[in-house]
């Protein structure tokens, strides 16, 4: 499956509308960590949390492409960042995303 250029790994089984999303991501998240742990011994690749968004325009739809292609680039401002300087809000930047005509 493909989706904005990154290939989507299909990890859910036969009963997948029986998941949540939140099941679908705590899945996606095991799997791709346990995966990266085998390459690199490394604990941890994901921050705790992802967010639910309905996407309502297509402004929207590239401010999310934006975001996510630029979010290495912003990661001493993230406020998840231990040494960095929290400017980055991922709650506030999405609550931002109701005013996009």
């Amino acid at each position: 499956m493909e989706f904005s250029g990154w290939r989507i790994l299909k990890l859910w089984t036969p009963i997948q509308n029986l998941m949540s999303l939140s099941d679908i991501m705590h899945r996606f998240k095991s799997f791709t960590t346990n995966q990266y742990r085998k390459l690199t011994g490394e604990p941890v690749i994901w921050q705790r949390d992802f967010f639910e968004h309905i996407i309502r325009t297509n402004r929207a739809l590239d401010s999310i492409r934006d975001y996510i292609d630029t979010n290495a680039e912003r990661w001493q401002e993230d406020i998840e960042n231990p040494s960095g300087h929290g400017g980055d809000d991922v709650r506030a930047w999405i609550a931002s995303l109701e005013d996009i005509p």
